[in-house]
């Protein structure tokens, strides 16, 4: 006779990090969902490049605790749209839809071969990533799946019970994985109708861990409402960037900045360890000079030109105007600061 027995601690997951994202995002499932155009799958992009990116230290305003690989199931987009969003970027890895259909068909056939009866929908999925992290060797801080609705077996009006047993199979997966005991899966997900809550029944939300709604305020502008098992109800503004498809933090309607070595370019504009020049000019001179003066970690001049030009209003906002520069082949910059007339002008 074969002895029961009780769960051996050593057994539960007991060496999880905490946060990912300092209070956004941890290990466990996490649920992204809103109506259409609500852009989920760019906020889902935009987190997902930030983690993959050691450079990157902040994520609408709060801190990145942990870089690492990122496995991104793009099943609802085609090559062209892939290689826009995801082009270039050594720490993301994509499966497409196509190659997610047939990497499960030989799946089913070597569990065919093993006369094990194929797996399906997300218990599928888990199946999968779990080969996928094993066979190459890696420990990914986030997976998206984009969207859920690809994976799963369970329609739109499935009961409680096949929804719970839908996403039972993710949290085993990430117990019993060493490899993935400190992952975050996302599922993006489609919301009802009026966008108040996501589609199917009370078994999603008692199975997530970490619910995560982008609401439609204007076109760009959102709130990011984020319900956790443990961190206390959030609502944050955020705005997305529409030229670089990026979300950044909002306040009071207004953008502010995001970027962490535009806030030191900031703060080296104010300080006494930048050169002296004439008042009221603080810089003037090539971007390369200016990265190197005040210490910013941008891959090159271009990337740091570009930034400059996301927040240019937003540092006229702290009392530094951009002006460029078209007197020699070198692209140059001056940064001024406003005098107190015209900060009392952009008062009135």
């Amino acid at each position: 006779m074969v002895k029961l027995e009780f769960t051996k601690i050593e057994k539960l997951n007991a060496e999880i990090d905490d946060q990912i994202i300092e209070d956004l995002l941890h290990p466990g499932i996490a649920m992204l969902y809103g109506k259409e155009k609500s852009y989920k799958s760019m906020f889902a992009t935009s987190i997902s490049k930030c983690i993959s990116d050691v450079l990157i230290q902040v994520f609408i305003r709060r801190s990145i605790k942990r870089h690492g690989k990122v496995i991104y199931f793009a099943l609802d987009d085609r090559g062209r749209t892939i290689l826009q969003r995801f082009g270039g970027l050594e720490n993301i890895l994509i499966m497409d839809s196509t190659d997610y259909n047939n990497n499960c068909e030989i799946l089913k056939e070597e569990m065919k071969k093993q006369n094990y009866s194929p797996k399906v929908g997300t218990a599928m999925f888990t199946h999968l990533l779990s080969r996928l992290v094993d066979d190459n060797e890696i420990e990914p801080v986030l997976v998206v799946v984009d969207t859920w609705e690809k994976i799963r077996s369970a329609g739109h009006q499935s009961y409680y019970g096949e929804e719970v047993k839908e996403l039972e199979v993710i949290h085993q997966m990430l117990n019993e994985n060493p490899r993935l005991r400190n992952t975050c899966v996302m599922l993006v997900h489609h919301s009802t109708k009026d966008g108040e809550t996501y589609q199917g029944s009370s078994g999603v939300g008692a199975e997530i861990d970490n619910m995560m709604r982008l609401k439609n305020i204007g076109e760009y502008e959102k709130i990011l409402q984020v319900k956790s098992n443990s961190m206390p109800f959030q609502e944050i503004p955020i705005t997305i960037n529409p030229e670089t498809i990026e979300f950044e933090y909002s306040e009071n309607g207004k953008k502010v900045l995001s970027d962490e070595e535009i806030r030191k370019l900031l703060e080296w504009c104010y300080s006494d360890k930048r050169p002296k020049v004439n008042y009221p000019i603080v810089y003037e001179g090539t971007y390369e000079e200016l990265m190197y003066s005040a210490k910013l970690n941008y891959e090159n001049s271009r990337v740091f030109a570009n930034k400059i030009r996301d927040n240019e209003d937003l540092l006229l906002q702290e009392g530094i105007k951009v002006e460029r520069m078209r007197t020699t082949k070198a692209r140059t910059i001056r940064l001024t600061k406003l005098t107190d007339e015209e900060i009392k002008e952009r008062e009135e």
